[in-house]
């Protein structure tokens, strides 16, 4: 699902209903942004933002070859070079970070063959929230990508509180498809 974040509120636009497990590949997920292009230009991509399952070197190279600008929250295991030359999970470069800051990383990284822009800061479990952006000047993508959790509120929304889409037990890829954007509609 592809949406627009306005005003606090996350519209779903373009959705394709897949019919298997798991996760998009980055051909999917660069149709859905190329529909998007087609219909509304792609200057009025502001960033994509995303969550730790759309990561990967060829989704990261496309979006940065296609000058699109992203934040997008990657795996604490992902691997990195440290200063020393040395290929380390990202954690460990960010052990440091307090549950108090917004944490910017010095140097830019390779994360998933792209050159990055890695900031960090610890959830109120103390968890570890790392996020990369191609923006490499940017001074704060974790504000920029905390408006991804508008879509989360929408994707809580459409599987519970009341339009509990899980629950419609369809399975013919086309009526579901309709039904998300009868939900759509009655969220927005």
């Amino acid at each position: 699902m592809l949406g627009v974040v306005y005003k606090g509120i996350a519209i779903p636009l373009y959705w394709d209903m897949l019919d298997k497990r798991g996760n998009t590949n980055h051909l999917e997920r660069a149709e859905l942004i190329e529909r998007f292009i087609k219909q509304f230009g792609k200057d009025n991509i502001e960033m994509i933002l995303a969550d730790r399952e759309f990561v990967g070197e060829l989704w990261f190279n496309w979006l940065t070859a296609h000058h699109i600008p992203f934040a997008i929250r990657i795996k604490k295991n992902s691997k990195v070079v440290n200063h020393h030359g040395k290929l380390v999970q990202i954690k460990d470069l960010l052990r440091h970070v307090s549950h108090k800051e917004t944490y910017r990383h010095g140097r830019i990284l390779i994360v998933d063959g792209c050159a990055v822009r890695v900031f960090a800061k610890r959830d109120k479990d103390h968890g570890l929230v790392i996020v990369a952006t191609n923006q490499l000047q940017t001074l704060d993508a974790m504000t920029i990508y905390a408006k991804r959790w508008e879509i989360e509120s929408l994707f809580a929304c459409l599987k519970g509180r009341g339009f509990n889409l899980e629950e419609t037990h369809l399975t013919k890829m086309d009526r579901v498809s309709k039904l998300v954007a009868v939900n759509a509609l009655a969220f927005c």
